[in-house]
């Protein structure tokens, strides 16, 4: 059967017209076409006194690149507007969208209730959402997205073909220890920036050690991270500073850049750079290829010992010191208690060896 008119061009295998109530029914493989907008399904009703096209068991709308199933639908003709209910699938050439109830206005599609969005070998999960054209695509209210490497959660997405902007409340699970949070993100050409009270945070089983920044850059394809300016780390075991930081092959090397300075305890190291090792997110030695100086107190006395060298390098148990190596042209000016008066020993080495006993130095 065929039907057509000024607005609508249709198809069906059966048609029932009730005149009274100025509907049409249309029933099995029916098709209605008006301008770019084709609408399919097997009961399908058209009410051509208020223009509105319905269904209610099953079909789909294909318009705009886009084809929507979904269980029911209200379609205004004169207004152009789409109301789709349950079980909807939108599919696209970029992306696949299922919710349970969405809109679509012009070129405007606003979707409502649990919502699942796959583009890319990612999945964003969300409550709220709309897109324009086909590609912008802004996203509220339970915002996560996970692919391969990290887990995204934030208030509020802006997306379009070049770049994503995440705002307010931001967390990246890189894996299950290690964290980033901050307030502000932009994702661009696989760089991923973070700003506004951004952080990040190394948990294990016995400690969490917080590294805060003003920008945190992560480079997604290279498992690389970098921290710059107003560098502050802070740990039950461990505490610093720098101006730049860096955390390489997957944020198990952490390369602090620019003045860095580290305390343990009461232990102050610094060099041209220090370099940090991880295992399963707990520091299992240090590295300073240029220019350590090591400071550590003598608490009987209130004087500091004062060590320094060509290279060092040491050893972490549970993220405590347990031993320190200076190597090559070690100076070591070491301050003792002589009876009652204050002893110093200036010792020149190959290389000094410190001990140290809960962060203490033996």
């Amino acid at each position: 059967v065929s039907f057509f008119n000024d607005t609508l061009n249709c198809s069906s295998d059966s048609i029932k017209i009730y005149q009274h109530d100025n509907n049409i029914m249309f029933y099995q493989n029916s098709k209605i076409n008006t301008d770019n907008i084709a609408i399919n399904g097997n009961q399908i009703q058209y009410n051509f006194e208020q223009e509105i096209i319905n269904y209610w068991s099953g079909g789909n709308v294909i318009s705009n690149n886009n084809n929507i199933s979904s269980d029911e639908l209200i379609y205004h003709i004169q207004d152009d507007q789409f109301i789709f209910s349950h079980n909807i699938r939108l599919l696209n050439e970029d992306f696949t969208i299922k919710t349970e109830h969405m809109t679509n206005t012009d070129s405007l599609i606003n979707f409502l209730g649990p919502t699942l969005i796959n583009y890319e070998n990612i999945l964003i999960e969300c409550q709220k959402g709309n897109l324009k054209n086909s590609q912008n695509m802004e996203i509220f209210d339970g915002l996560t997205i996970k692919s391969d490497s990290t887990i995204i959660k934030a208030n509020y997405l802006k997306r379009n073909e070049k770049r994503n902007y995440f705002q307010d409340n931001i967390s990246i699970a890189i894996n299950n220890n290690t964290y980033i949070y901050g307030d502000r993100l932009i994702q661009e050409n696989d760089i991923s920036t973070i700003t506004v009270n951004s952080y990040v945070q190394l948990q294990n089983n016995s400690d969490s050690t917080t590294i805060k920044g003003d920008t945190i850059k992560i480079n997604d394809t290279k498992e690389y991270a970098e921290i710059t300016e107003n560098i502050i780390i802070n740990g039950n075991q461990l505490n610093g500073k720098c101006e730049k930081l860096t955390f390489e092959s997957n944020y198990t090397k952490i390369k602090m850049i620019n003045n860095p300075v580290l305390w343990l305890n009461d232990v102050q190291v610094s060099g041209k750079e220090i370099d940090l090792y991880c295992l399963n997110n707990q520091i299992d030695s240090i590295y300073i290829a240029k220019n350590p100086f090591i400071i550590a107190p003598e608490d009987s006395i209130n004087c500091y010992h004062q060590i320094k060298g060509n290279t060092l390098e040491g050893n972490f148990i549970e993220n405590k010191i347990d031993y320190i190596k200076i190597k090559g042209n070690g100076i070591m000016k070491y301050f003792y208690d002589a009876n009652q008066l204050i002893g110093i020993n200036n010792v020149k080495s190959g290389n000094i060896k410190l001990v140290f006993n809960k962060q203490n130095l033996k």
